[in-house]
């Protein structure tokens, strides 16, 4: 028998949950590459938050067991749908790989793909070939709680901008960005075709970017600070100071 007690603290700190958030608390803190990679899924930070990750200056990232719980969930929804629906429905485009010194044919699902001038590495969820017009997508998917879902009328500033790096990368001039609401599986589907004003201000700031860690050594200068809420780095720095 389970007995019922009128206490919002009940259930929020057995041995279990304390177990699993410390195991969660170490798997998920990692240190930043200094390598100077600027990925797709990044380029909406901040200015000063991209610099200061490829300076070495901001190389930890916290995140919480929750957090953690919330990007595993992603993952098995991705699981599904790349690992499942896309290879046995036979809409993955293949692609040419090295596999030590060998070269194989295989599904263009999260393979990685790399502009060293611009510094730009990033892995599309997959290319897909749309058997109606036979020509290849980018394909992104995204997971999203149901009020977000239910709001949606095109994909955010973030995919967006996302997206069209991706393309940059791979020169295919159109992408699908899909949603499924992680409350009951319905889905929505954008088309996003390239848009030169978007890549224009995409490759502007990626070569603001660069100037500034090229020239950091002489200048010791960084960006200045965002007001962005969301932006921990700079939010910090601004209460530090």
């Amino acid at each position: 028998m389970v007995r019922i007690i009128r206490d919002n603290k009940i259930g929020r700190d057995g041995f279990f949950t304390r177990q699993i958030n410390t195991y969660l608390q170490t798997k998920s803190n990692f240190d930043y590459p200094r390598d100077r990679i600027i990925r797709p899924s990044e380029i909406t930070e901040c200015t000063r938050a991209i610099v200061c990750k490829l300076l070495g200056f901001s190389v930890r990232e916290v995140i919480t067991p929750r957090q953690q719980r919330i990007f595993d969930n992603g993952n098995y929804v991705h699981k599904r749908y790349l690992k499942s629906y896309i290879p046995h429905m036979g809409w993955a485009a293949k692609v040419e790989v090295d596999d030590n010194g060998k070269t194989k044919i295989k599904d263009f699902i999260e393979v990685t793909a790399y502009n060293e001038e611009l510094w730009l590495k990033g892995t599309p969820d997959a290319v897909i070939i749309n058997k109606e017009d036979g020509l290849p997508y980018i394909f992104e998917l995204k997971s999203i709680k149901q009020e977000l879902f239910f709001a949606l009328e095109q994909p955010d500033w973030g995919y967006m901008a996302q997206v069209h790096l991706y393309m940059l990368l791979t020169g295919i001039p159109r992408a699908i960005v899909f949603y499924e609401n992680k409350n009951d599986q319905d889905i929505k589907e954008f088309l996003v075709l390239q848009d030169p004003h978007i890549m224009e201000l995409l490759l502007n700031k990626i070569k603001e970017i660069q100037t500034y860690v090229l020239n950091y050594e002489e200048t010791k200068l960084l960006p200045p600070f965002c007001m962005d809420k969301y932006c921990m780095l700079c939010k910090n720095e601004r209460i530090n100071k």
